[in-house]
């Protein structure tokens, strides 16, 4: 953790073509979307080829991502730490941990405060039905809660008529 550093989340539209042509990019590329816009792809696309989040814009100075993104149906979730000011080094719990989640194609979201000390990825589990348990954990604390399902999106994906 490097401090008074402007720390950023970035996600950029894959324009799925063989060339690299657009790269490589700069933020003035992206879209900045934590001021509480949102990325437009249908309005804003090709100038603007994704978003991102400054990290400094919701108030907090060390905040670092620290682990990978999760993408689960249409929500993007990225969870942080944000080390105290007057932290002792070796304690992993002085700080706290936030759970962000945006929609991935525009950027729009929120994030909470989920604990304290550096947290993990969330976790999902289904069953067959398509129900659904959302895994959280920081430093401190372990829960399970249900979260939205898939089921309702199973749809036939072949079928043959005689």
């Amino acid at each position: 953790f490097k401090e008074g550093t402007s720390n950023r989340f970035y996600a950029i539209l894959d324009p799925l073509t063989d060339t690299l042509a657009s790269y490589p990019m700069t933020e003035s590329d992206l879209k900045k979307v934590s001021s509480g816009s949102e990325f437009n792809l249908w309005n804003e696309y090709p100038d603007k080829k994704g978003w991102y989040v400054q990290f400094s814009d919701f108030g907090t100075t060390d905040e670092k991502v620290v682990s990978q993104a999760v993408l689960l149906l249409d929500s993007l979730t990225v969870v942080t730490f944000d080390p105290e000011a007057s932290a002792d080094e070796c304690n992993p719990g002085s700080g706290y941990a936030r759970e962000y989640s945006f929609h991935f194609r525009t950027g729009g979201g929120s994030g909470r405060v989920i604990g304290t000390g550096i947290p993990q990825a969330p976790r999902y589990s289904f069953d067959q039905s398509g129900s659904g348990l959302v895994v959280r954990q920081t430093f401190d604390s372990l829960w399970v809660e249900k979260t939205t399902g898939y089921g309702s999106l199973k749809r036939i994906l072949q079928w043959k008529e005689r």
